[in-house]
């Protein structure tokens, strides 16, 4: 688990002694998992069974008696079966470039492709500098960067590297 906002919440639902229900989805897997959580009975959303599981758990807890399950036992299929469906290797997200300007503000060209084939092993190692992006200065004398917009995994980001730095993405 890559989100220390994530452990946050949940450390502190844990240590409140309130109820939390760890759950696996998008071809995750308990091999995924690191400690703490790698400790914890976390139900996986692709089985029918942990589902079923999870909501008398969570019917439980709010104090509502669940109905039979043969009344949404085909939801539980239709659940099951998209939990199932692996979102993004977990251990290597995909990484794409979405776009790519090089300028200065409003004297920007696009240089989407010519990053693009600066992608190695799904990173990128981006140097703000002219002729590696662009036959032309698109704004001579004045100072430039580079912005690229980009997908990791299932998050969309930009990031702005000033004219002669360098960034690894992601």
């Amino acid at each position: 688990m890559a989100s220390t906002y994530v452990l946050f919440e949940m450390g502190a639902r844990w240590g409140a002694g309130q109820y939390f229900a760890p759950v696996l989805a998008g071809g995750l897997g308990p091999a995924n998992l690191k400690a703490p959580v790698s400790g914890l009975n976390v139900l996986d959303l692709a089985s029918r069974a942990q589902v079923a599981q999870l909501l008398e758990n969570l019917s439980e807890e709010i104090g509502i008696k669940l109905v039979s399950r043969a009344v949404f036992d085909s939801q539980l299929a239709e659940l099951a079966e998209s939990a199932s469906q692996t979102i993004f290797d977990p251990l290597f997200p995909p990484f794409s470039i979405l776009s790519g300007l090089w300028g200065a503000p409003g004297s920007e060209v696009d240089v989407t492709e010519a990053v693009r084939s600066q992608v190695r092993n799904g990173r990128l190692a981006a140097q703000a500098y002219g002729p590696a992006l662009a036959a032309d200065d698109p704004a001579f004398g004045r100072p430039k960067r580079l912005v690229l917009r980009y997908r990791y995994g299932v998050e969309e980001r930009t990031i702005t590297i000033p004219e002669g730095a360098a960034e690894c993405v992601p």
